[in-house]
C-alpha cells in the first residue's frame, strides 16, 4: 500500500512538472526554439549553418575557380603538346632518313656532317620530350592539388548542409516547434516562420549542382610496360605514383612508402595475410588511411595493408578498398581512366 501511495505521489509530481514545463514553453516559445538549436534571423528561425552559408559558398566558388583555371592550363598544354609531338615526329622521321644515309658509301666529310645533324636532332628530341614530361608532371600536380582542395572543402560543407536539410525536415514535423512558432508570432504581433531561409534553399540548389559536377571525371595514367601508374595523394601528403590494380582487394603499401607517409607500424596493429603475385603468402599490417585522393576524387577512411619491411621491391598498389567507390573505365590507348562515383545517398527534401 505504501509503495502504491509513493508511486502515485511521484506520478503527480511528474505530471505537475510536465505542466509547468509546457506552461513555460508557452510563456517563452523562444526558449524552446533555441533549445532546438535555432536562431532568430529577422522573422525566420534558422539553424546556425546559415550564418556561415554565404562565406562558405564564396570560398567554394573561389576554389572552384582555381580548379577551373588549372584545368584550362592543362587543356592549353594538351593542345600545345600535340603540335610539339607533331614536330618531334617530323624530327624522328628526319633522324631515320639520316641514319639510313650513313649506311651508304660517302666521303668522311659528308658522313661526319650527317652524324652531326643526327646528334643535333637527337638532342632536340630528347630536350623537347624531357621538357614536355616535366611540364606535364607539374600541371598534373597543380590540377590534383586544386581539385583536391575544392573537392575536400565541398565534401565537408556539403555534408554539413545536407545534415541541416534533414534537421529542417524533422523540425517541420515537430509539433512542439510548430506550436512555439505560432506562439512566437502571436507574442510579437508579426509572422514568424521556421527556416530554411530562401537564401539557404537557393544556395543548397547551387551546392547540390556543384557537388554533382564532381561525381565524374577523367584521370591521366602513365604506362610502364604492362602496368598503369596513377598519381595518388594519401593523408594530404605530396602526390606519389602507384600501380592501378583492380585485382588487389586493398591499397597495398611497401613498408618504406608507408613510413614516408608518416604511418607508424606497431605490433598492436591487426595482422592480415596477403597473397603476392608469385602466389606466396605474407603477413601484413592493416591500417586505416584518413584520405585517399586521385584527381578530384577523395575518399575518407580507406583500408590499406602495409607490406613486411624486407619486401623492398614490392610496388605500391591502388586497389579496391578505394576503387570500389567508383564505376571505372580505363582507356589503355589514351592512357586515362574515367571515374564515376557510385550513388550512396538518396535525394534530399530540397532537391
Amino acid at each position: 500500500m505504501k509503495n502504491t501511495m509513493k508511486f502515485l505521489q511521484w506520478t503527480a509530481v511528474a505530471v505537475a512538472m510536465t505542466c509547468c514545463l509546457a506552461a513555460k514553453a508557452e510563456d517563452d516559445p523562444n526558449a524552446l526554439l533555441k533549445s532546438k538549436g535555432l536562431e532568430l534571423d529577422g522573422s525566420t528561425w534558422v539553424l546556425p549553418l546559415e550564418e556561415d552559408l554565404n562565406r562558405e559558398m564564396a570560398k567554394l566558388r573561389q576554389l572552384s575557380g582555381e580548379a577551373r583555371k588549372a584545368q584550362n592550363e592543362t587543356r592549353k598544354f594538351d593542345q600545345m603538346i600535340r603540335k610539339v609531338k607533331g614536330q618531334i615526329g617530323a624530327w624522328k622521321q628526319q633522324h631515320e632518313r639520316l641514319v639510313k644515309e650513313t649506311r651508304k658509301a660517302m666521303t668522311d666529310n659528308k658522313y661526319n656532317r650527317i652524324v652531326e645533324e643526327i646528334n643535333k636532332l637527337e638532342a632536340q628530341i630528347n630536350a623537347a620530350e624531357a621538357e614536355g614530361n616535366k611540364r606535364q608532371g607539374e600541371l598534373d600536380a597543380e590540377l590534383t592539388e586544386a581539385l583536391g582542395a575544392y573537392s575536400m572543402e565541398m565534401m565537408n560543407f556539403y555534408d554539413k548542409a545536407e545534415a541541416s536539410v534533414k534537421q529542417y525536415a524533422e523540425l517541420a514535423k515537430d509539433e512542439e516547434v510548430q506550436a512555439a512558432i505560432k506562439a512566437s508570432s502571436e507574442a510579437e504581433g508579426r509572422t514568424i516562420t521556421l527556416g530554411p531561409s530562401s537564401n539557404f534553399e537557393r544556395q543548397w540548389k547551387t551546392l547540390s549542382r556543384m557537388r554533382e559536377e564532381l561525381k565524374a571525371g577523367e584521370i591521366p595514367l602513365e604506362k610502364d610496360g604492362n602496368s598503369l601508374w596513377v598519381g595518388v595523394k594519401i593523408n594530404g601528403q605530396p602526390i606519389r605514383q602507384m600501380v592501378l590494380d583492380t585485382g588487389c582487394s586493398d591499397i597495398s603499401l611497401p613498408f618504406d612508402f608507408a613510413r614516408q607517409l608518416g604511418i607508424t607500424i606497431t605490433p598492436e596493429m591487426p595482422t592480415v595475410q596477403c597473397s603476392l603475385a608469385d602466389g606466396s603468402i605474407v603477413e601484413c599490417k592493416l591500417v586505416m588511411l584518413e584520405t585517399v585522393q586521385i584527381g578530384q576524387f577523395v575518399c575518407k577512411n580507406v583500408e590499406a595493408t602495409v607490406m613486411p619491411e624486407h619486401l623492398v621491391a614490392a610496388p605500391p598498389l591502388l586497389g579496391n578498398s578505394y576503387l570500389k567507390n567508383f564505376v571505372m573505365n580505363v582507356d589503355h590507348d589514351k592512357g586515362a581512366m574515367r571515374l564515376t562515383e557510385k550513388a550512396t545517398t538518396t535525394k534530399s527534401d530540397y532537391d
